[in-house]
């Protein structure tokens, strides 16, 4: 058996990361990805079955770390807007801080490649904040609307807005950003 080295492994995925938000997904093989990472095509094998191995478990692993820091610094014993705005920030701030991460995270997001287990697995990772919906449509605190309408018109615009930031398209201001979130809160707010 062959030996796993953990800096090798990272390579390759920071390899993969780059060259599939470079050239999208069907034009990076193993190969590329091994020329780019500078190991050998074979120690790809070592970690991944295959590139759609790899790409699914990117994908899940990118959801867990950005799971873990949309709950940096949040209260969920607390009032649920304050709890939701925290998040929003958390959002756009791994997003300005991880560009390539976050661009690999909506293409995958976004692509026919996704299988119906890697995208449960990677919203696993999102449980907290789930339960945080479902606490604030019990108690009347958010709109009773589907959770795909609550993502729509609270996280996809923190993602717009990073992607448009991170693009260089838009130049957001604390203040712009602070009316963001507000204009967020209120389109699910039931209050």
């Amino acid at each position: 058996m062959r030996h796993r080295d953990e800096n090798k492994k990272n390579a390759v995925i920071d390899a993969a990361i780059r060259l599939i938000n470079t050239l999208g997904f069907s034009d990076v093989s193993i190969s590329k990805i091994a020329r780019e990472a500078g190991v050998s095509p074979a120690s790809i094998y070592i970690y991944f079955e295959n590139k759609e191995d790899m790409i699914n478990k990117i994908y899940i692993s990118l959801k867990a770390e950005m799971g873990k820091a949309l709950m940096t610094a949040t209260d969920s014993e607390g009032s649920i807007e304050i709890f939701f705005k925290q998040i929003l920030k958390n959002l756009y701030k791994y997003a300005l801080a991880n560009p390539d991460r976050f661009a690999f995270c909506e293409q995958f997001a976004n692509s026919p490649l996704i299988e119906k287990i890697t995208m449960e697995e990677a919203l696993s990772a999102f449980s907290p904040i789930q339960k945080m919906f479902e606490l604030g449509l019990k108690n009347g605190t958010i709109k009773n609307i589907p959770f795909e309408v609550m993502t729509a018109f609270s996280y996809q615009p923190m993602i717009s807005l990073a992607k448009r930031r991170i693009s260089g398209h838009a130049d957001i201001t604390e203040d712009t950003f602070e009316q963001a979130i507000d204009m967020a809160w209120d389109a699910i707010s039931a209050g």
